[in-house]
């Protein structure tokens, strides 16, 4: 069982004012970022970054065999403490059964993909930030003193100013037309 390390991250320390968002754009040059946002609504989000282990189908058989957190998330704690973030296509259920291919497929993206993380920002639903973190005991897996040292990099409204501009997803379905 692998120990996961959950800590709040005191923003007025780390860089005075530092938000959420600031750390996500400071973070966002970073290959595989994951931003999983519940913004607007009450409920957490989590960033992760560098992941330790990528890849297909096999990878997340070799993960699931391989790794378990002794941390289980709830009673009060964070859904996510870190682990897998992917998707399953809908070509992937082909290998299962079978299913009329009718589109070409112009991105050639794979069936599945996964990244596995061990240290994930997750900001709670009252607003503060923590960092939880463990060691999966792979080379070249980013370190807690790594995050730690690179939140210091972080530019305090460095958000406000970036190329990204806030956006909402929205939905043309309405109470009145679901079925």
């Amino acid at each position: 069982m692998i120990e996961v390390k959950l800590e709040e991250i005191d923003t007025g320390a780390v860089s005075c004012g530092v938000s959420f968002l600031d750390i996500a754009e400071h973070f966002s040059s970073h290959s595989h970022l994951a931003l999983l946002d519940t913004r607007g609504v009450a409920g957490y989000s989590f960033l992760a970054f560098r992941p330790f282990l990528t890849g297909d189908f096999s990878v997340v058989k070799r993960a699931l065999h391989t790794w378990r957190l002794s941390d289980v998330p709830g009673c009060g704690r964070p859904p996510f403490l870190g682990g897998g973030i992917g998707y399953f296509s809908y070509d992937f259920g082909r290998r299962f059964e079978t299913i009329p291919n009718r589109a070409v497929d112009e991105l050639e993206l794979p069936d599945c993909y996964f990244c596995f993380y061990n240290a994930v920002f997750i900001l709670d639903p009252g607003g503060r930030i923590f960092l939880s973190s463990f060691d999966p005991g792979v080379a070249g897996a980013v370190t807690r003193e790594e995050v730690l040292a690179e939140l210091l990099r972080v530019t305090p409204g460095c958000y406000a100013g970036s190329r990204i501009a806030p956006f909402a997803f929205g939905s043309n379905l309405d109470a009145e037309t679901a079925p």
